[in-house]
């Protein structure tokens, strides 16, 4: 029997499942809908500053568009307390 992986992520009050057979993702997905107060978002493509990009053979996660945001917001700080003189 070939076993799969199936990854669960828990952050507070949001929850990822990630599962390569579809059908299954669907009955897990059914499952917990039926025992936890919660909506389904469906596919995720952003979470928790996380980019999540979805292949037929991977699943890629990024925070690059996150840092790049952060960059730029200290960028703008520090440009604004410099003082000429």
């Amino acid at each position: 029997m070939k076993r799969e992986l199936l990854l669960l992520l828990v952050y507070v009050d949001d929850i990822l499942i990630f599962y390569r057979n579809e059908n299954d993702l669907n009955f897990i997905r059914k499952d917990l809908l039926q025992e936890l107060d919660m909506k389904d978002l469906e596919t995720a493509y952003y979470c928790l500053g996380i980019e999540i990009t979805r292949r037929i053979d991977y699943i890629a996660i990024s925070q690059s568009s996150y840092i790049s945001i952060k960059l730029h917001l200290n960028q703008a700080t520090s440009e604004k307390s410099y003082v000429s003189g």
